[in-house]
Protein backbone atom coordinates (compact mmCIF):
# COMPACT_ATOMS: atom_id res chain seq x y z
CA UNK A 1 0.00 0.00 0.00
CA UNK A 2 1.33 3.44 -0.84
CA UNK A 3 2.53 5.39 2.18
CA UNK A 4 -0.06 7.99 3.20
CA UNK A 5 -2.85 6.44 1.12
CA UNK A 6 -4.93 5.56 4.20
CA UNK A 7 -6.60 8.00 6.59
CA UNK A 8 -4.74 8.19 9.93
CA UNK A 9 -7.36 6.19 11.84
CA UNK A 10 -7.20 3.33 9.31
CA UNK A 11 -3.39 3.37 9.32
CA UNK A 12 -3.58 3.18 13.13
CA UNK A 13 -5.86 0.14 13.03
CA UNK A 14 -3.55 -1.63 10.58
CA UNK A 15 -0.53 -0.82 12.74
CA UNK A 16 -2.26 -2.23 15.84
CA UNK A 17 -3.36 -5.44 14.11
CA UNK A 18 -0.17 -6.20 12.18
CA UNK A 19 1.79 -7.73 15.11
CA UNK A 20 -1.05 -10.25 15.63
CA UNK A 21 -0.95 -11.44 12.03
CA UNK A 22 1.12 -13.36 9.55
CA UNK A 23 -0.16 -10.76 7.10
CA UNK A 24 -3.12 -8.54 6.40
CA UNK A 25 -4.61 -6.62 3.51
CA UNK A 26 -7.04 -3.74 3.28
CA UNK A 27 -9.66 -4.16 0.55
CA UNK A 28 -12.55 -1.98 -0.55
CA UNK A 29 -12.78 1.76 -0.16
CA UNK A 30 -14.96 4.74 0.66
CA UNK A 31 -16.32 3.57 3.99
CA UNK A 32 -17.00 0.04 2.78
CA UNK A 33 -13.53 -1.36 3.26
CA UNK A 34 -12.49 -4.43 5.14
CA UNK A 35 -9.34 -6.04 6.43
CA UNK A 36 -8.46 -9.63 5.60
CA UNK A 37 -5.90 -11.03 8.03
CA UNK A 38 -4.26 -14.35 8.76
CA UNK A 39 -3.51 -14.56 12.46
CA UNK A 40 -0.41 -16.02 14.04
CA UNK A 41 -1.05 -19.49 15.45
CA UNK A 42 -0.50 -18.06 18.94
CA UNK A 43 -3.39 -15.60 18.59
CA UNK A 44 -6.68 -17.13 19.68
CA UNK A 45 -10.19 -15.78 19.22
CA UNK A 46 -10.21 -14.14 22.66
CA UNK A 47 -7.02 -12.16 21.94
CA UNK A 48 -8.22 -10.78 18.60
CA UNK A 49 -11.70 -10.10 19.99
CA UNK A 50 -10.20 -8.11 22.87
CA UNK A 51 -7.93 -6.17 20.49
CA UNK A 52 -10.89 -5.24 18.26
CA UNK A 53 -12.91 -4.23 21.36
CA UNK A 54 -10.02 -2.02 22.54
CA UNK A 55 -9.70 -0.44 19.10
CA UNK A 56 -13.44 0.28 18.98
CA UNK A 57 -13.33 1.92 22.41
CA UNK A 58 -10.33 4.07 21.48
CA UNK A 59 -11.94 5.21 18.21
CA UNK A 60 -15.25 6.40 19.67
CA UNK A 61 -14.13 10.03 19.66
CA UNK A 62 -12.81 9.80 16.08
CA UNK A 63 -16.27 9.52 14.48
CA UNK A 64 -15.54 6.30 12.59
CA UNK A 65 -17.60 3.17 12.16
CA UNK A 66 -17.30 0.26 14.54
CA UNK A 67 -14.91 -2.54 13.66
CA UNK A 68 -16.65 -5.90 13.31
CA UNK A 69 -14.90 -9.25 13.59
CA UNK A 70 -15.96 -12.25 11.50
CA UNK A 71 -14.70 -15.83 11.85
CA UNK A 72 -13.62 -17.70 8.77
CA UNK A 73 -12.34 -21.25 8.62
CA UNK A 74 -10.22 -22.34 5.69
CA UNK A 75 -10.47 -25.96 4.62
CA UNK A 76 -7.00 -26.93 3.47
CA UNK A 77 -7.96 -30.55 2.78
CA UNK A 78 -9.75 -29.87 -0.49
CA UNK A 79 -9.05 -31.70 -3.72
CA UNK A 80 -8.29 -29.23 -6.48
CA UNK A 81 -9.35 -30.29 -9.95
Amino acid sequence: MAKGSNPPHIAGVLKELLPLTVGLELAGAGGGGFIVAILHRTINKAKITNKVKDLNESMISKDVGELVLYDVDIDIDVDVV
